[in-house]
């Protein structure tokens, strides 16, 4: 049996090991020792996130998956 295709892209909230910029928001500053959503790209490398960017990625991404599964209800197929 295949495995399954996830939804979800490989991601995890890490401690920085050095100052970056937020890849949402380059005005926010995610400094060493800070903690950051660490987002690993499709073709190669991370991509990383502040907090607060990562607050509102998170919500926006749970509001798109209950939408999915409420389709996938809404079809009536067990």
């Amino acid at each position: 049996m295949a495995k399954f295709k996830s939804l979800i892209v490989g991601a995890k909230f890490e401690v920085a090991s050095r100052k970056t910029a937020c890849k949402h928001d380059k005005k926010h500053v995610i400094t060493k020792g800070e903690f950051r959503l660490s987002v690993k790209n499709p073709t190669q490398g991370e991509s990383y996130y502040c907090i607060s960017c990562a607050r509102d990625m998170l919500i926006q991404s749970l509001i798109k998956l209950e939408g999915l599964k409420s389709q996938l209800d809404s079809l009536g197929i067990k």
